[in-house]
Parts: structure tokens; sequence; C-alpha cells
């Protein structure tokens, strides 16, 4: 949190003399030396009214020129000021399947990755006081940011997922759960929660889903499973080298 201060406060009382310097110059202009007329009217068409203004003008120029420089005299510096705050958070993983099932275009024109990913960004803009981490898999899987509050980095790297980051022809779900286990296993937080959010069955991986989510289950760890994807399935567009650019439809396969 930034704070404002002064090193030299002191001079920010000549900014009460301002007023009073002002009323003097004003005061010295209106008693200045007049010749008087028994009639104003030729004088009043004389009048160049640009230049009373400009006098008016160049009056509010000297008199905030004077207090900016006592500000300067002051030296405004400007810091970080640190504060302890106690509440109740949770520790977050959102597992992520990037595999390449998740470019089906179940939600037209917007496939099945983007629609995950957009449930979790307004996920993330919701648990402003949790610790939240992201963990992605495909054929295998890895961290792609850990627990962190800064929500804003956090979002950053969630839109810049694209599949391909990892092998993506098949889905290892298991693996991904293992990984989030891992991590929040010996965090302190008192809540722990692993968001899953692929859209097919576990086809690949060295851990099965069921084994990794009761290791989680003996750590305190809950488990909320998210299925990316339309009951009718979905299109997949494909290039083909004979037949070019195609369509193929994608069935579910929701485990």
């Amino acid at each position: 949190m930034t704070s404002m201060t002064f090193a030299s406060p002191g001079y920010l009382w000549l900014l009460l003399a301002l007023p009073v310097l002002w009323y003097l110059a004003r005061f010295k202009r209106l008693n200045e030396p007049a010749v008087e007329y028994s009639h104003l009217a030729p004088l009043r068409r004389l009048a160049n009214r640009k230049a009373l203004l400009w006098g008016r003008v160049q009056e509010i120029l000297r008199v905030s020129a004077l207090g900016l420089l006592i500000l300067a005299l002051a030296r405004p510096q400007q810091g970080l000021k640190s504060g302890e705050r106690n509440m109740k958070a949770t520790d977050i993983l959102l597992c992520l399947d990037v595999s390449d099932s998740m470019r089906a275009e179940d939600f037209t024109p917007r496939n099945r990755i983007t629609v995950a990913k957009e449930s979790a960004l307004n996920f993330i803009e919701k648990r402003r006081h949790d610790r939240i981490g992201l963990v992605v898999f495909a054929e295998n899987a890895m961290t792609q940011c850990p627990l962190t509050m800064d929500h804003g980095a956090l979002a950053g790297l969630l839109k810049q997922i694209q599949i391909g980051v990892l092998p993506a022809k098949r889905t290892a779900i298991g693996d991904g759960l293992a990984i989030c286990v891992a991590r929040l296993k010996s965090t302190p937080a008192k809540s722990k929660v692993i968001v899953l959010l692929t859209d097919g069955a576990n086809n690949a991986g060295t851990v099965d889903p069921v084994t990794a989510a009761k290791a989680g289950l003996s750590f305190g760890i809950k488990i909320y499973a998210i299925g990316a994807a339309s009951p009718k399935g979905g299109f997949i567009t494909m290039q083909d080298p004979i037949f070019g650019t195609r369509r193929v439809r994608i069935a579910d396969s929701l485990d």
C-alpha cells in the first residue's frame, strides 16, 4: 500500500500565507494612483478585455507557482506502507485440461478451452483473499503458476495458455491431480481445494485419478470436478492432407 509523506512538513505552514499575499497584491493594485474623469464611457470603449483577463490569469499563475515552490521545499515522498490482517483464506489449485480434444467447438463459436479459461478467470476474480495456482495437463502435467496472491499475474498466465503447451494427444487427469496434491499437502492453510476442469476420461499418465483423489482426501483436500463439454459432443476443425480443412465430430467422453 502506497502512502504520501513530507520530509520537511514545516514548510507547509507557508501555504497559509498565500491568500494573504494574493489579497495584498490585489489591494495594492486597486489603490494605485489613478486619473479621475467626469465621464468614463470613452475609457470603457478603449478597455481591452483580453488584457484584463490575462492580468487576472497572471495573478493566479504567480500564486500557484509560489504554492508549488512551497510544496517542493516540503519535499513530498511516496513510499510503501505495510500492514497485517488476519482472515480465513483457502489454498486453491486450478487443474486445467489442455489436451487436443479441448479444441472442440461445443459452445459455438467458442471451443472448450476458451470456455474453461473464462470460467477460471471469473472464479479467480471472486476469490480475492485466497491463494490460487494453476496446473495444466494433457499427456503429462506441469505447474504453470504456484500458489499466489497476485491474481493479476495468474490471470495473465491463464489467458496465455494454449493447447500445445504440452503434448496434447491424450489426457492424464491423474497426473494433474497428483501434482496438485503434492503442492497442497504441506501448505499451512486449513482449507485446501482442487478445481478440475476437463472434458474427458483419463487415458494417459502414471497415476490413476481415483488414487490421486484418495491421496488428496487423506490430506484434507477437496476436489471439485467441472466438465468442460456439451453432452452432445462437438466438432474439431482439422487439416487433412488430402481433403484440406474439415470439421470432425468427437463424441462426449466425460467421465
